[in-house]
């Protein structure tokens, strides 16, 4: 039954707003926009199992007094732990690369994703003191032929999170990933010792 109106400038087809429904998303051009950036540019993350375990305890409680995300910091650590193994395979001490990642810096702009993964490195967040140990962690795709045959909490066992952040920003810094930069950094670090 259609309902008669006494309104005369009333159309009886007109479009009507109805106010309500959802809120306004920003009413300030002002307001910044964030987002978080968790992998490097280009890395693809594949799902790993990441079974329970004192290392993968220990990593996880590095990352909430570090203020990283856990899956980032294992994804960090076992990248760390994976280029450690190689340097050791070839009889280069790690520690040589330790002292050459505290000292890099970022020399050139970085393009806004990278510049937004330095971010998410190095701001720290407030976490939970008891961080939940995920099932899985996304670890990326280039890492899948070192990762075949390896057991994560055993690579993991010597993990130290700072130490992994500083040669992930390392890398960054040069434009490389850490199983690039690594090396590379102490094959220079050598060849400097070899010319003094």
């Amino acid at each position: 039954m259609a309902q008669t109106t006494s309104d005369p400038n009333r159309r009886p087809h007109a479009m009507r707003v109805i106010t309500g429904g959802r809120s306004a998303v920003a009413e300030s051009r002002d307001e910044a926009l964030e987002f978080v950036v968790s992998t490097r540019a280009g890395d693809r993350l594949e799902p790993w199992a990441l079974p329970s375990s004192p290392a993968v305890t220990r990593v996880l409680e590095q990352a909430a007094g570090a203020g990283l995300d856990p899956e980032l910091a294992v994804r960090l650590c076992v990248e760390h732990a994976l280029v450690r193994a190689t340097l050791c395979a070839v009889r280069v001490d790690p520690r040589l690369v330790d002292g050459l990642a505290s000292g890099q810096r970022f020399e050139q702009r970085a393009d806004d994703r990278d510049a937004a993964y330095a971010r998410r490195l190095t701001l720290t967040a407030a976490r939970a003191e008891r961080p939940a140990a995920p099932s899985t962690v996304g670890l990326p795709l280039r890492l899948a032929g070192q990762l075949a045959d390896t057991d994560l909490p055993a690579l993991l066992r010597d993990a130290d999170v700072e130490q992994a952040r500083a040669w992930e920003l390392a890398a960054l810094a040069d434009g490389r990933t850490m199983s690039e930069w690594a090396p590379l950094a102490a094959l220079r670090a050598q060849s400097a010792r070899l010319r003094a």
